[in-house]
């Protein structure tokens, strides 16, 4: 089982079950955010991991190969750097057509799956229109603004981990 802050994850064959600690609940109410749940629930997109269950104190996903950014960075051959290059444009544009922000895209939140590349961990989600507190995000290294958090992966897909 793997611990993180806001939930425990545990793989179980072919899927994997993340529930929600009492902080995660804390935090949705501290910083006024909707919650993964809202958002996987709401929202139909082939650039998001598709949940196969949604509870109030759960998730099942599918598992995944692995991310973008761990346990270290994919070797890519030039044509798969373009092709990841060309689906993270499109993630900005499809976030744009959908009216929302993401806050929290960096490697680790960037699965690659047996159906192509997929965007996980909606918790600070928010429509483009709300203004929500995002501190506890500052201090991941990436931007919570999208575009300059999808600019930077770009450029490490292409130059490497610790180019930028």
């Amino acid at each position: 089982m793997n611990k993180s802050y806001e939930s425990d994850i545990r793989v179980e064959g072919d899927t994997v079950v993340k529930t929600y600690r009492p902080v995660y609940f804390k935090m949705n109410e501290d910083f006024d955010r909707h919650g993964e749940q809202y958002w996987y629930s709401r929202l139909r997109s082939d650039f998001f991991l598709a949940p196969l269950q949604i509870e109030e104190n759960f998730i099942v996903l599918p598992r995944c190969k692995r991310s973008l950014g761990t346990p270290y960075y994919p070797k890519f051959s030039m044509g798969a750097k373009k092709d990841t290059v060309s689906w993270l444009k499109s993630l900005y544009e499809e976030l744009k057509i959908l009216g929302v922000c993401h806050h929290d895209i960096h490697p680790a939140n960037i699965m690659l799956t047996k159906n192509g590349i997929k965007l996980i961990d909606l918790s600070w989600m928010t429509h483009n229109t709300e203004k929500k507190k995002l501190e506890p995000l500052m201090n991941l290294g990436y931007s919570t603004n999208d575009r300059r958090a999808l600019a930077k992966i770009q450029r490490q897909v292409f130059y490497g981990k610790n180019k930028f």
